[in-house]
């Protein structure tokens, strides 16, 4: 009888465990499906309403969208935003945000490392490099060109960092240590 009883007590709690993490499942699910979206553009429009920008505010705007993550590189007056957004199961989902005031060295999230190419040098830069990975290019206009590294397995510390801006003809042109 007490064998019974201790079998009983084993099954319950056995079901009340399943039915805890069953639950903690589907909410969970819920919770990504509510923040993701069908496109890139749908995912930056919740940011606006989120910061509080307005879309006639934004005075240029630049897109990179490769397979599973987009960047998305803006101006609101004298401010520069960076978005990140990687595509997941349901859609697309904000990453990472950032705003504030152009800055002359790399700059980076957990999962993004940016900066600027310096006016030095705007025009002749052909590619960057980052620690030897390719960075991507966002062009807002002829006087502001960004690169931005989208590091999705956090190879890279921000505490050593080596940019380097390559030229059509493959020469560095000038290199930017951050350690």
């Amino acid at each position: 009888m007490r064998q019974q009883k201790i079998q009983l007590n084993n099954k319950l709690i056995l079901t009340l465990f399943l039915i805890l993490i069953m639950s903690y499942i589907s909410f969970a699910i819920i919770e990504t499906k509510n923040i993701s979206y069908a496109s890139v553009e749908e995912a930056f429009d919740e940011i606006l309403v989120r910061e509080n920008i307005e879309r006639k505010d934004i005075t240029d705007k630049a897109v990179r969208i490769n397979d599973d993550d987009a960047v998305i590189l803006f101006r609101e007056g004298d401010l520069f935003a960076y978005s990140h957004f990687e595509k997941g199961f349901f859609g697309w989902k904000t990453d990472s945000f950032s705003i504030g005031e152009k800055s002359n060295g790399p700059s980076g999230t957990s999962n993004l490392i940016k900066g600027w190419i310096p006016d030095d040098y705007v025009f002749t830069t052909e590619k960057v490099l980052v620690n030897d990975k390719e960075a991507m290019i966002l062009e807002l206009d002829k006087n502001n060109r960004a690169w931005v590294l989208v590091d999705s397995e956090n190879e890279h510390q921000m505490d050593n960092i080596n940019v380097r801006f390559i030229d059509e003809n493959r020469n560095v042109i000038n290199t930017l240590n951050k350690s």
